[in-house]
């Protein structure tokens, strides 16, 4: 191989990884932009995590990604949310629907819409 071809072909792996999310070969891609409530704008990375690890143990049935992720796009009528812009006109309207109808949790003193709080239990197992 040439030198030229080497380079040709380094250049063009190295855009194809760039382009590639390496998370998504493991977890769906709405997995990971779900799991980035608003809170971690907020507080840390550990606090998040620790009420999502809370919120995982007062129900146990939500112990599972597939079943969080279901849970957050429930009341989505958009199944693409691949778009942030979608996936956060998203969120905030379940967020505003959830404490509009006493949808809420309290965990570590923190009262949250059930929807931030499944995003922290999301967020605590893809940390």
């Amino acid at each position: 191989m040439k030198r030229r071809q080497f380079l040709q072909r380094a250049a063009a792996c190295t855009i194809a990884l760039s382009l590639l999310d390496v998370h998504s070969l493991f977890w769906p891609l709405d997995a990971y932009h779900l799991a980035q409530p608003d809170l971690l704008h907020l507080l840390d990375d550990q606090c998040v995590h620790d009420i999502g690890m809370q919120y995982r143990r007062l129900f146990p049935q939500e112990n599972d990604p597939d079943m969080l992720i279901s849970a957050i796009l429930s009341r989505s009528k958009v199944r693409n949310m691949s778009l942030p812009s979608t996936r956060q006109i998203h969120l905030h309207r379940q967020i505003k629907y959830d404490f509009t109808h006493g949808q809420t949790a309290h965990i570590n003193g923190w009262v949250l819409s059930v929807t931030e709080a499944r995003q922290c239990a999301l967020f605590s197992m893809l940390s």
